[in-house]
């Protein structure tokens, strides 16, 4: 290959999608690209305090969250699905992540103002309806980045999540009670959050619109006969080239499973701590992770992707089971204190982070390139189905787990860990059929070819 077929053209801070290798400038500038969507999702706790001042169920609570789950697949896979068979001047992914991040900045502002149950709930769905539009981001980022520089760019992503979520909690989450006074004006920790939060979105709408361009594929497939049920449900039930890689999610979703809008509420109602603790108890662990997940990746880079996911795996699943034994048979009163959650959680989310850092390239490897939009609204149907059922398992699992050991004060949100713990364990099953399957051949690693034949290349 020639030194030119290797370079970009344009500006040092322009990117385009389709070629064989990208300088490592792009690669940077892709992950300070995701970051608005890294502090999207560091606001999960803020979004459930702000609900909290409404609503008292956890149940109810991590259903309403849970609502984009629901948007995921009705929304997310319907631009997904479209994008693969349209052409705009702006191109085919990006017209869908203007539109959402420019809404999601618009909502963002709002939530903290409306003041009113209703007006809260109604601007988070349109939250959520918007982030949803904007699902096709990690395709245009894959469309970038080549499958071979596909790992270093998630073990950077993961390293800048890691960073930005650290910032975050030091010091802005732990300030969502917070009010400053500036003359007149009254500015509260909520306000602030969302406002920093609307303001990356809309940020990262103007770079790309000013400088990431598409090239046009050599040819614009028609819309498969029988419109978008037909074109969507069909890849996911009879396309049979495509099965591996929605196992291979349904077993990723699973393993993540977490405790959702209940994890906050764990740490301050039921242990006593304040936000700050929190912050303060994710600033310890982000430290470390900061500093050795550029190490985590050098050992990722040594082994196949689908032996580092099942390492992933089975480190976050023993260190689960021994921080639940630990706390509740260990401790009299049932609370760790600040020092344990650091001891237990930081390998957790070390462990957590080797599974972010080779999911993305692991999945992409087995969908072809012509397929992507259409392969990952298949993905975002079954990967939204099961956190459908997770997230709003985990605040049933609670309820009803309190209700059951005859809880009258509050409830036991630390037993959202033994659902977790079961969700784990069958994922853990379906993730080794898939290695099996992988080993015996009857499973392909389909998506390591060349790059899509791009219009005038």
């Amino acid at each position: 290959m020639s030194r030119a077929s290797r370079q970009d053209p344009g500006p040092s801070w322009a990117m385009e999608t389709g070629h064989r290798r990208i300088p490592r400038r792009w690669i940077a500038l892709l992950v300070l690209l995701g970051l608005p969507v890294v502090v999207a999702g560091g606001l999960g706790p803020n979004l459930s305090f702000t609900l909290r001042r409404f609503i008292e169920s956890p149940a109810l609570i991590s259903s309403l969250l849970s609502l984009d789950v629901l948007f995921n697949i009705l929304v997310a896979a319907t631009c997904l699905y479209v994008s693969d068979y349209i052409w705009t001047r702006r191109g085919r992914r990006i017209p869908f992540i203007l539109v959402s991040w420019i809404g999601i900045a618009v909502c963002l502002v709002g939530i903290p103002v409306a003041g009113t149950a209703a007006g809260v709930v109604s601007l988070m769905v349109l939250y959520m309806v918007f982030m949803d539009v904007s699902a096709t981001l990690n395709t245009l980022v894959m469309e970038i980045v080549p499958p071979e520089q596909r790992m270093w760019y998630s073990v950077w992503s993961q390293w800048a999540f890691n960073l930005l979520n650290l910032l975050m909690w030091l010091m802005i989450n732990g300030r969502f009670d917070d009010t400053l006074h500036a003359g007149a004006f009254v500015i509260s920790g909520e306000h602030s959050i969302y406002g920093f939060a609307a303001a990356g979105f809309l940020a990262g709408a103007i770079f790309i619109g000013l400088f990431v361009r598409e090239r046009k594929p050599a040819v614009i497939p028609a819309f498969p006969a029988g419109g978008f049920l037909k074109g969507t449900v069909r890849p996911l039930v009879r396309e049979r080239g495509l099965w591996p890689v929605y196992l291979l999610a349904f077993s990723h979703t699973l393993v993540q499973t977490g405790l959702g809008a209940v994890d906050g509420l764990l740490i301050t109602e039921q242990w006593g701590y304040s936000k700050q603790d929190m912050a303060t108890n994710v600033f310890a662990g982000g430290l470390l992770n900061i500093a050795l997940l550029p190490l985590l990746g050098w050992g990722l880079n040594r082994v196949s992707r689908i032996t580092g996911f099942a390492i992933g795996v089975a480190v976050t699943l023993g260190l689960k089971i021994a921080y639940y034994l630990f706390v509740q048979f260990a401790l009299p009163d049932h609370r760790p204190d600040i020092t344990h959650m650091i001891l237990f959680g930081y390998p957790i989310s070390l462990g957590s982070s080797s599974l972010s850092i080779v999911s993305l390239p692991l999945i992409f490897d087995y969908i072809p390139r012509d397929q992507m939009g259409t392969a990952q609204a298949g993905l975002n149907v079954v990967r939204n189905l099961t956190r459908l059922v997770t997230l709003n398992g985990v605040g049933l699992w609670v309820t009803a787990y309190s209700a059951m050991v005859g809880r009258t004060a509050g409830y036991d949100y630390f037993s959202g860990y033994l659902f977790m713990i079961l969700m784990e364990i069958v994922g853990a099953v379906f993730l080794l059929y898939f290695i099996l399957q992988v080993r015996r051949g009857a499973i392909r690693a389909v998506g390591l070819g060349d790059p899509v034949r791009e219009e005038g290349a």
